[in-house]
């Protein structure tokens, strides 16, 4: 009941402000991309002990992509049942991450090619399915902006936000701007 009566005294007074919740679909959106971002993270990390573990024992992998990391590391463990015991199971730990972001790739990239919207954000320069449909998922309904400016600087709140803070003289204009 005191919940109630405070609630009502806020709604009086004014000092709420209006959210708009974000559809499911923007959600579960957001929730793909952050999930196969947590991926590549975890494969990036994977990679770099793997290539820690190596260059101790006087063994580098040198620049690699794609499948040619596993294979070079296969290669450089193939004689020392040492390293294969230690970096054996971090290669398969990779394998398995590097499918399930193959999985949520695909899963993008069928979402981007059904949405037409997205499919527009994508003819800009430099914009993939990743980047269009993390924008499409961050301004949800675009009926809710007053002006494109109002939508853009939400857009840009938001990864502010999420990016990690800003040390030493690059910080400087981000204090002049708040």
């Amino acid at each position: 009941m005191a919940t109630s009566i405070g609630i009502a005294r806020i709604m009086q007074t004014g000092w709420f402000k209006e959210v708009r919740v974000k559809d499911l679909d923007s959600h579960s959106v957001r929730a793909l991309l952050a999930s196969r971002a947590l991926l590549v993270k975890i494969k990036r990390d994977l990679e770099n002990q793997i290539r820690g573990l190596l260059k101790n024992v006087g063994l580098v992998i040198g620049r690699a992509k794609f499948n040619v990391f596993a294979v070079r590391a296969q290669e450089l463990i193939a004689d020392r049942p040492e390293l294969i015991a230690v970096v054996g199971p971090l290669l398969k730990a990779r394998q398995a991450i590097e499918q399930q972001t193959d999985d949520l790739d695909r899963k993008v990239l069928k979402l981007a090619r059904y949405d037409a919207q997205v499919r527009r954000f994508m003819t800009v320069p430099g914009v993939g399915p990743i980047t269009a449909l993390c924008f499409k998922a961050t301004i949800d309904d675009p009926t809710r902006f007053k002006r494109s400016m109002e939508a853009l600087r939400r857009s840009v709140a938001a990864d502010t936000k999420s990016a990690a803070p800003r040390k030493g003289a690059a910080a400087a204009p981000a204090r002049k701007r708040a």
